[in-house]
């Protein structure tokens, strides 16, 4: 205890005597890790998009979902990554999709945001996967709300709002259309699709009233598949080698030498340990492992999930806006789960709470108007986001979701076409 006591007492001292000598690194860091994110919101805002609502027709000729994993998968293989001057000096990133249903007044409308210079590849995409689709440029439907709704007496709306992020890290799954048997075959009826509450619920808006779901999407690259892997490593046994840092490398050949240059023992090999003993695992973990690996299997994008509930003052109901908290337990498995990020909803407890929740509404709203992606955020990968967003078929019966009327048909050939 003495000598704890004792160690204390001189890295206060330390740290008393010379804090002048850290100061600077410590101000370089907060420096840097400002001009991060102010680059990123730059590039951000400076990346135009265009708003594209897809309307699909009366009957859907395959499964809605499968068919959608495959569209959010294509967004992801046009990018690049960055240099690390463009990343660092001119904030260059990856521009995001939005994935967004809006219940406006009764209708339940689908949309995607897309970078402006990928238009023509996006609609590709999705006319290549829903051939008998309808896809339109739209009017940003966010922009008839105004964003002093607070601070300005006059507003008639009002806001409540929040983020979801992960119960557990993003290496566990959350339940998808595989789960719920919408990649078999089959009558459409005998289906359940997890996205079939949302959609009602969006449904029930009446006059005055919207509710706005969003799920911005960048694809990540890198080593997020390595969390998997190493929960994967410690539930089956397997031990790996640290490998050693250039540090310790060097500070060991120094070592070697010095005991050489004495005439010491360089001292024996380090034993290798034994393999792992045959071990017999449980069927939940198993399963574990089968979901982790099968998360990991698929493209990951970094996303950002949004849920808004717009309404006139004198209409606002706040349970009503609550029920956006089960808009995702269909998705919740054994494994993982979509709660309420307590930093980014519009409701406070202590101190100054009309100022904070003012103040809440009005970067929510924000947030949502301009697609901005803020951390932490959760990591879903293209099979999670399209059992999230995808234009249901007929198992969900609701008559708010706007469809096509008619079926959409190639022009007959030898028609002439207008001049480029």
């Amino acid at each position: 205890m003495e000598s704890f006591n004792e160690l204390m007492f001189f890295i206060v001292s330390l740290v008393r005597d010379y804090w002048w000598v850290a100061a600077p690194f410590l101000a370089l860091g907060i420096f840097w890790e400002i001009w991060v994110q102010y680059t990123d919101l730059e590039f951000d805002f400076a990346s135009s998009g265009t708003l594209l609502e897809v309307k699909l027709p009366q009957e859907l000729a395959k499964q809605s979902a499968p068919a959608m994993d495959h569209v959010i998968s294509a967004f992801s293989h046009v990018y690049k990554l960055p240099m690390l001057y463009e990343k660092y000096l001119q904030g260059m990133g990856f521009s995001g999709y939005s994935l967004e249903i809006a219940g406006i007044e009764g209708e339940v409308r689908f949309f995607i945001r897309c970078p402006s210079e990928r238009k023509r590849y996006s609609i590709a995409q999705i006319y290549a996967q829903f051939p008998g689709a309808e896809v339109s440029e739209a009017e940003d439907y966010t922009k008839k709300i105004p964003l002093d709704i607070k601070t300005n007496p006059d507003s008639e709306w009002d806001v409540w709002g929040t983020e979801f992020i992960f119960l557990k890290p993003d290496a566990y799954p959350l339940r998808t259309y595989v789960d719920f048997a919408m990649d078999k075959p089959g009558e459409e009826e005998e289906r359940i699709d997890p996205l079939s509450g949302i959609v009602e619920a969006l449904g029930t808006c009446g006059p005055g009233e919207q509710f706005w779901y969003q799920i911005i999407i960048k694809p990540t690259f890198g080593d997020w598949e390595q969390e998997a892997t190493d929960i994967i490593n410690k539930l089956s046994g397997k031990k790996e080698k640290k490998k050693a840092s250039r540090v310790d490398k060097i500070f060991g050949l120094l070592d070697q030498t010095v005991k050489a240059t004495l005439g010491q023992p360089l001292g024996e090999p380090e034993k290798e340990e034994e393999g792992p003993r045959m071990r017999v695992w449980t069927d939940p973990e198993t399963q574990e492992m089968k979901a982790l690996d099968r998360k990991r299997s698929k493209v990951g994008f970094h996303s950002v999930v949004r849920v808004l509930y717009v309404c006139k003052k004198e209409l606002f109901n706040k349970r009503h806006a609550q029920g956006m908290f089960g808009f995702f337990r269909p998705f919740s498995s054994a494994y993982n789960a979509l709660v309420p990020d307590k930093r980014n909803i519009t409701s406070q407890d202590y101190f100054f709470v009309p100022w904070r929740v003012e103040a809440r509404k009005r970067d929510l709203l924000w947030r949502y108007r301009t697609r901005s992606v803020r951390k932490p955020g959760v990591l879903l990968n293209s099979e999670e986001l399209a059992t999230m967003f995808h234009i249901p078929g007929k198992e969900v019966s609701a008559p708010q979701v706007i469809r096509m009327e008619a079926k959409r048909a190639t022009a007959p050939v030898g028609v002439p076409r207008p001049p480029a």
